[in-house]
């Protein structure tokens, strides 16, 4: 249902890439971190259409493998995955193992969410992605990116029961209820065929939601500091590049304090849910 978009045609795939890489230039960032960013987009038989960023040897041999087909879903996922990719490659070399892979998964997937909700972004859309009225894309986009989020608390609800279940769990019940909390947050039936497929190794789906909140902190504060078309500041850039080159170090509550909030805060995030309803 998200892939089948009405604003499709907006984004072709052969602009995918040009997208991401004019976002990078824009901030002054060199696109592939002076080569140690490999983007493979080569169609090939058997490959896996689900883009991916593999981190090799950080920060030097860092591989953002996708095979776009064009559309909305493809450019958030390609911007996504690039922003995991200018993370890898920014950390300094010989950084601790602990500071630059094991971490706060929650702080780079913030950074990727801080490039595919650009999306969201206004300017981005006419300046980069040359759409003269954006305002509707953005409230369908909006909409999508809402489903996600109530999607994903439904997750951590149906996980936490069904952990604290261990192995004793009624699993009839746990179907059940796996396909009741996605119809309470969602407002439409869902199938409960995936209910045990649907479960993310240690709890990864908090990550994402901890993520939403300090991208959420992360963009705002880049438009207060660089304008709401930060995406075209080398200060954002050079900015983004000091967060980055501190791996994982600190953990997403230190991060938004280091932004200025006194930890993670929903505020921010609640202010990026409604705005575009709003307008």
């Amino acid at each position: 249902l998200i892939k089948l978009h009405p604003y499709g045609a907006l984004f072709p795939k052969e602009r995918i890439v040009e997208m991401g890489v004019a976002t990078a230039k824009g901030m002054g960032l060199d696109p592939t971190a002076g080569g140690k960013i490999i983007i493979d987009i080569e169609e090939r038989p058997k490959k896996d259409a689900r883009a991916f960023c593999a981190w090799v040897k950080i920060p030097d041999e860092v591989y953002l493998v996708t095979m776009p087909a064009g559309g909305p879903y493809d450019i958030m996922v390609f911007l996504h995955e690039y922003g995991h990719a200018q993370h890898a490659a920014n950390i300094p070399p010989g950084w601790p193992v602990e500071f630059a892979r094991i971490g706060d998964n929650s702080v780079t997937e913030a950074y990727a969410m801080t490039f595919d909700h650009l999306i969201l972004n206004e300017s981005w859309l006419r300046e980069i992605a040359g759409i003269d009225d954006p305002a509707p894309f953005i409230r369908a986009e909006a909409m999508t990116g809402l489903i996600g989020l109530r999607r994903y608390a439904a997750k951590i609800a149906h996980e936490v029961a069904l952990h604290e279940e261990g192995a004793g769990a009624d699993l009839e019940a746990a179907r059940e209820r796996y396909a009741a909390l996605h119809k309470r947050a969602l407002g439409f039936p869902c199938p409960d065929t995936p209910y045990l497929f649907d479960v993310d190794p240690h709890f990864y789906s908090v990550r994402y939601i901890r993520a939403w909140h300090l991208e959420a902190i992360l963009s705002e504060t880049l438009a207060d500091k660089h304008g709401e078309a930060w995406f075209q500041s080398e200060g954002a850039g050079d900015f983004l590049r000091e967060l980055w080159g501190m791996g994982q170090k600190e953990d997403a509550d230190e991060i938004a304090r280091r932004l200025g909030k006194p930890g993670l805060d929903v505020s921010a995030l609640v202010r990026r849910v409604k705005r575009p309803f709003q307008a």
